[in-house]
């Protein structure tokens, strides 16, 4: 076809020299370009107004690499004729070869145009991203454009279809293309924020991180009301290691709305404390949670919280030796608070005393009167020589009893009282904004009986309890979403029952995970109820499978999960982590039955694609003290804080607790069946537990009064030896 239209235009070149466009034309047959390309600048010297000839000298150009002149030939053709749509055609290649794709798509668009069965064209606009449908709407509605200048013809003639192009190129992830049409409806529509923000994501997605941030800025130029751009803007400063200015953005995104979970999400991963946003949402700014706090009387000095204390070790100097530790006194007035858990609790401890010495020097101590009752004992002192002085704690505790807090503090000398320094003190009241873990009793049944744990012994076990009905579950999911409240940490399905025993286990996840697609899910089941019908769907929504196992012997096992036997579970076990690979865990609870086969159950379930079973520490349940004290390895006295109070924990018939290990449910907050959501959270029996827990108070809660773990330090130290020495 070209060796067609180069004869008919050369029979209407007239008196042209046809020695020079002969030349021009046999050295361009021999591949000589450099020939062709003097042959045809020498005809044009003669007749600068032949369009085919310079047509010619472009060719010759382009093929000797000089696209700059090659193009500069094609455009002084098309100025002397502009209707042909092959010289438009030559130009887009001469355009595209200098990556030039938008002035390129412009010259084929043209060609197009003036040709609309010029196949050449079109296969070049597909090939650069323009869809045959768009092509389609353009020739319909489209008139052929005036002669003249051809640049920014396509962005005049598209329009909105290259936001449809340029989301079309998002959603299969082309950024390249995506990023060339947001450009040009951007051309068209340069005050469209929504469109520089997608500019922005295409930019950044192809590595141009500062030319994402650009995009973004645009955007908030037109419109700085969206949360949601501010936040964008702070991906692309914080992946540009700007952490001051990715928290100012990210914080912005937040004052423009409380709500916003990605917001908060970022400025808690780069460091910041709920007690900071609490200061800075309060204050307005950022920088205010950044300034250091002013030293505030009492001070704690040493806090001693959660450890395992049971044993008591006598040294002939008085009563047995509780705890020691070192600590660093400030001068000024000294306070010590011990508080001692008794279960039962008229099970008070005796000689109870404390010393802090340092090099021979013992500092005198006064028993205070304490106004928290008989279980917590106070001192006050002077230090006038500060140093590194060693705290020791002594008495004589009943078998049922542990030290569960001691704190020594720097007190305000205009107030007498001793008591706890509450952690983070400007954090007064729970967040009705956020929760930090949400706990879901999807259903109250258990198969199982397990020896240490409350469930189908106690009241509200499997034999008065049902499965949430999935109104009442949609509501909750309903208002938490209607309220905007953020889910920091994850979603457990699974409370006092067996998450696989629930008919709706896979629904529900499935519910969860679309509304919560970023916040991990995670389901608890012993498996002995596995059915891979059923529940195999799991693995597509759920972040964990938990798996509770605590024992690979069979008559240990029988006795630590009654009724279950091992040989029945341990095949649905094995396939539930065939069926869910990456998905199902193993959790194991670590007690004295059985700490000599925690390498054993290590080996087995790695070898089944585990990649480390997770070794818990053991609880009472704030209820089986029995069973405890019998299985327990470092018993240590439950001591939470107020942040325990963050989570949203709701039963299968809508009883709200306050804690997880409340299995006797005996302090509500509230009911959903019967009260809004919002109203529980704010609502007086919450403010009060939180406060307890604020003020270490735990003796004052009835659930807390009794609680206790394994040490969070001892059963981990235990575990990694045990690990270590097989």
């Amino acid at each position: 076809m070209l060796k067609t239209l180069i004869t008919q235009r050369l029979a209407s070149l007239g008196n042209l020299p046809a020695d020079d466009v002969t030349q021009g034309d046999r050295a361009r047959d021999a591949g000589d370009w450099a020939g062709a390309a003097r042959g045809y600048a020498r005809a044009l010297e003669a007749d600068p107004g032949k369009a085919p000839i310079w047509v010619q000298l472009g060719h010759a150009r382009k093929e000797q690499g000089d696209l700059a002149e090659s193009e500069a030939c094609y455009r002084r053709a098309l100025a002397v004729d502009d209707g042909d749509p092959d010289t438009h055609l030559q130009l887009g290649h001469s355009l595209k070869l200098q990556g030039r794709r938008q002035e390129a798509i412009d010259a084929y668009l043209i060609a197009l145009l003036r040709d609309p069965g010029l196949s050449a064209a079109r296969r070049e606009l597909e090939a650069l991203g323009i869809a045959d449908g768009d092509l389609a709407q353009v020739l319909r509605r489209s008139s052929l454009p005036p002669a003249g200048p051809v640049r920014g013809m396509a962005t005049r003639i598209f329009g909105g279809t290259d936001v449809a192009a340029g989301d079309r190129a998002r959603d299969a992830r082309d950024w390249p293309n995506a990023a060339f049409h947001y450009a040009r409806a951007l051309e068209a529509d340069p005050g469209n924020a929504p469109i520089w923000v997608q500019l922005g994501h295409a930019r950044k997605e192809q590595g141009d991180v500062a030319g994402g941030e650009a995009c973004y800025r645009r955007a908030l130029a037109e419109d700085d009301s969206v949360a949601d751009t501010h936040v964008q803007l702070g991906h692309a400063l914080k992946l540009q290691g700007r952490r001051e200015e990715a928290l100012d953005a990210y914080f912005a995104a937040l004052l423009r709305d409380p709500a916003f979970a990605a917001a908060r999400r970022e400025l808690y991963g780069l460091g910041l404390s709920s007690t900071d946003l609490v200061l800075a949402l309060g204050r307005g700014s950022v920088q205010a949670a950044r300034q250091p706090r002013p030293p505030r009387l009492p001070r704690a000095l040493l806090t001693l919280n959660g450890l395992f204390n049971g044993d008591q070790r006598p040294d002939g100097n008085g009563p047995p030796v509780l705890l020691e530790h070192m600590v660093r006194l400030e001068p000024g007035a000294i306070g010590v608070y011990v508080d001692i858990q008794c279960v039962p609790a008229n099970e008070l401890p005796g000689n109870v005393m404390v010393t802090l010495a340092a090099d021979g020097h013992v500092l005198d101590l006064v028993a205070q009167e304490s106004s928290f009752g008989p279980h917590v004992y106070t001192w006050r002192g002077a230090c006038a020589s500060p140093g590194d002085y060693r705290f020791t704690l002594r008495g004589d505790l009943g078998a049922g009893a542990l030290v569960r807090y001691a704190e020594i503090s720097l007190l305000d000398p205009a107030s007498p009282r001793i008591a706890p320094v509450p952690l983070f003190e400007e954090l007064t009241a729970p967040s009705l904004g956020e929760i930090k873990n949400l706990i879901i009793g999807t259903t109250g049944v258990c198969n199982a009986s397990c020896i240490h744990c409350p469930t189908n012994k106690l009241a509200h076990t499997a034999r008065t309890s049902s499965d949430m009905p999935m109104a009442l579950f949609r509501s909750l999911l309903e208002q938490i979403r209607d309220n905007r409240i953020l889910v920091e940490g994850h979603i457990s399905l699974g409370l006092f029952g067996d998450g696989l025993t629930d008919p709706h286990v896979v629904e529900r996840a499935r519910l969860l995970r679309t509304q919560f697609p970023d916040t991990p899910l995670h389901v608890n089941t012993n498996a002995a109820a596995y059915d891979p019908a059923r529940h195999a769907a799991l693995r597509d929504f759920a972040t964990l499978v938990a798996v509770h196992i605590e024992s690979l012997d069979p008559e240990r096992y029988a006795r630590l999960m009654q009724p279950f036997r091992l040989k029945n579970v341990l095949p649905k076990v094995h396939r539930i982590l065939a069926d869910m690979p990456g998905v199902a865990g193993i959790t194991s609870p670590t007690h004295r039955e059985n700490l000599g086969e925690l390498a054993a159950i290590r080996d087995h379930f790695t070898g089944h694609g585990v990649r480390l079973p997770h070794f818990s520490r053991l609880s009472n349940r704030c209820s089986r003290e029995d069973m405890y004290r019998e299985l327990s390895l470092a018993p240590a006295a439950g001591t939470c804080n107020q942040f325990a109070a963050a989570d949203l924990i709701v039963d299968w018939d809508g009883t709200v607790l306050l804690c997880c290990n409340d299995f006797q449910r005996q302090e509500p907050i509230g009911n959903l069946s019967t009260t809004p959501l919002l109203e529980i959270l704010g609502g007086e029996k919450r403010r009060r537990l939180f406060d307890i827990l604020r003020t270490g108070r735990w003796d004052q809660s009835a659930t807390c009064r009794s609680c206790k773990f394994d040490c969070h330090h001892k059963i981990p130290e235990l575990v990694r030896d045990r690990l270590a020495s097989a």
